[in-house]
């Protein structure tokens, strides 16, 4: 049986010791898709650290660790214009109007055919299927997006039976007004899109 290890440092996957590519990495390598070239530095350093936090933010608020009195008073106190709770609302206002109770929750995925790893960010029930969610922090939802959350489909769903395999796929962009938009993605092309990636790196 194969083992998927992650280092979050180097942000690195690896199954039985063996380096494999990360669907970030593959999706990440290639401009055309995500162009950050007119981004000054200071400012995609930024985003990182907000996406970061926010994704924690979020995932302590589905595991029920989250203190949100805390939260709040720390928001009030930062210096770095980073405000965590309008996310967390943002996610909570979406949870609230959809119904969606995640079960998965940052999972981490290997795809043993195609040999590529990854971490989906939510998944469970989400308007009657079984769903991969994807949570983003930025100002727009890329393209890429949507080669992203296919290569996590792809991998949850490798070796399963039909009836529990993921069915649909989305992007739940979280605003800092606290609001969010919802994205779902069925172009099947998606997928060959990411295997075409796959396969130059």
């Amino acid at each position: 049986m194969s083992t998927l290890t992650f280092e979050p440092e180097s942000h690195t996957y690896q199954v039985n010791g063996c380096p494999v590519p990360s669907v970030t990495q593959v999706i990440g390598a290639f401009s055309q898709l995500i162009d950050y070239s007119m981004v000054p530095e200071f400012m995609l350093s930024f985003a990182a650290n907000r996406g970061t936090t926010a994704h924690k933010a979020t995932e302590l608020y589905d595991m029920g660790d989250l203190d949100e009195e805390g939260t709040r008073e720390d928001d009030e106190q930062r210096t770095d214009s980073i405000r965590l709770m309008p996310y967390v609302d943002a996610w909570k206002q979406f949870r609230a109007e959809t119904g969606f109770v995640p079960s998965i929750i940052e999972k981490r995925l290997h795809h043993p055919r195609y040999n590529y790893g990854g971490t989906v960010d939510r998944m469970w029930i989400l308007y009657g299927e079984l769903a991969v969610v994807e949570i983003k922090t930025t100002a727009r939802l890329w393209p890429a997006t949507a080669l992203q959350v296919a290569a996590y489909q792809e991998a949850y769903n490798h070796g399963r039976p039909a009836k529990e395999r993921a069915k649909r796929r989305y992007a739940v962009q979280l605003r800092p007004d606290g609001t969010y938009r919802l994205e779902q993605y069925e172009d099947p092309a998606d997928w060959s899109c990411f295997l075409a990636l796959l396969t130059l790196q």
